[in-house]
């Protein structure tokens, strides 16, 4: 039975009740429709909370790896754009190189191409210098200015990966291939050879006496006496005496080919016994210059019967074509004038143009090793920057799950959210009504007092 007091208003009691109740839902509701999350907070669900704050995690540590992937893009865009430019300026070296090749073509001509294929090489040289991006270059082996191995982080959880630099040294053509230079050591001991002969020619005897030690001293100290256009005259000097060589090898050769094989059978021991002589003369020139033409010729055939083994006839026969060789060419070299040693040298000079030429395009030529590190530079490259781009939109495709998913989790339906808010409402108003009246119930009793 209910009590009539004014000290105790149930009905009261419940309305206010309810009206709490039904603020509390009515600010959970508003809340969602403001943040448009279901799940804002922990006090939300503490398990929902948790499990999408760690995709938020793994979301942002996504999206830093493709900011980061973006730089290794222009990293491999710069490469791959500076590889390509290159390779369409080897197409015109190519071509220039066929031309120098042509012994037909004119020396002002030659002189051109040359020229074109020094700008051409040196723009190459260019390129590969300065394909850098944000400081690093991977047509470059030195870490020291920016080069070497890039490694990159691929996804959230450190996943890495490595894309190996080339040396760009590798893929540069010499702007001062033409006209071809000896290596320096090449250079000094084509100057010293040349200082060799002139010391045999000036004294033969004295300079054959000398030990190889002695005579090494010698050369090096006239080396060392020799300013720089002194030693350019000995190495043209060298080129030339060469070339009166091979000149002598070649009329040998023929000479020797249209002789009967008795005839060279002949003249072989003839050449033997001559270089026994010149030998026996420089074991002891007073002796020898004391001595009969018959006493001579007698130690002559002593010595040649005993050579018993061909391999000891060909030994003397060697050194009789040898030092007629170098007595024939020096001979020749000293009968030339200035203007036909000039005119000799520039032969040789643009023999070796044309011959590096020819050799630089050769199928196992230093263009084609070049154009070879060029290509699987470009094919290395390329296939990165289709992986870089193919993570690059797999994370994106990967951050766009997450959210979906995490949206699945937290996100509010606010559709269905928007009309429990308006039945809240209605149900706050009717609540505020029904607190008034229950409110009202205790002032029935002061009926009772009048």
């Amino acid at each position: 039975m209910p009590l009539n007091s004014i000290n105790t208003n149930a009905q009261s009691l419940i309305a206010l009740q309810s009206l709490n109740t039904t603020n509390e839902q009515l600010s959970t509701t508003q809340k969602r429709v403001s943040t448009g999350l279901r799940v804002s907070d922990a006090r939300d669900d503490g398990g929902a909370f948790a499990v999408a704050q760690s995709v938020r995690s793994d979301m942002a540590g996504v999206v830093a790896v493709n900011e980061q992937l973006g730089g290794v893009k222009g990293i491999l865009e710069t490469t791959f754009a500076a590889l390509s430019v290159v390779s369409d300026t080897m197409k015109q070296l190519r071509a220039t190189l066929t031309r120098l090749a042509d012994g037909a073509i004119s020396v002002e001509q030659r002189n051109t191409y040359e020229e074109q294929y020094k700008l051409l090489a040196a723009q190459v040289s260019s390129f590969v210098d300065d394909a850098f991006y944000n400081g690093r270059t991977l047509l470059s082996t030195s870490a020291l200015s920016g080069g070497g191995d890039i490694t990159a982080i691929r996804n959230e959880t450190g996943g890495l990966f490595t894309i190996q630099a080339v040396d760009g040294a590798g893929i540069k053509l010499d702007p001062d291939a033409f006209p071809p230079k000896p290596s320096t050591a090449a250079f000094e001991t084509a100057i010293k050879d040349e200082l060799a002969v002139g010391f045999e020619v000036a004294d033969p005897v004295a300079w054959a006496a000398k030990t190889a030690a002695q005579k090494a001293t010698d050369i090096n100290t006239a080396f060392a006496a020799l300013t720089p256009a002194q030693k350019q005259t000995k190495f043209d000097d060298n080129k030339v005496r060469s070339e009166l060589a091979i000149e002598f090898d070649v009329a040998n050769a023929a000479a020797w080919a249209a002789k009967t094989p008795t005839q060279r059978a002949a003249d072989r021991d003839a050449a033997i016994k001559d270089q026994l002589g010149v030998e026996l003369e420089a074991a002891d020139p007073v002796a020898w210059a004391a001595k009969s033409a018959a006493q001579k010729t007698t130690d002559i055939n002593t010595a040649f019967a005993a050579l018993t083994t061909d391999a000891q006839k060909q030994t003397k026969f060697d050194a009789y074509t040898t030092r007629t060789k170098t007595t024939a060419t020096n001979t020749a070299f000293t009968a030339l004038t200035p203007a036909q040693k000039e005119a000799r040298i520039d032969a040789r000079v643009l023999a070796e143009r044309i011959a590096e030429a020819k050799s630089m395009i050769q199928t196992d030529g230093e263009f084609n090793s070049k154009q070879t590190e060029i290509s699987k530079a470009l094919n290395r490259f390329g296939a990165a920057m289709a992986f870089v781009e193919n993570q690059i939109g797999y994370n994106s495709k990967k951050v766009d799950s997450m959210t979906s998913g995490m949206g699945a989790l937290v996100d509010a339906d606010l559709a269905r959210e928007s009309s429990t808010l308006e039945a809240l409402k209605v149900r706050q108003q009717l609540g505020v009504q029904t607190l008034g009246l229950a409110n009202q119930g205790p002032q029935v009793l002061l009926g009772l007092f009048r």
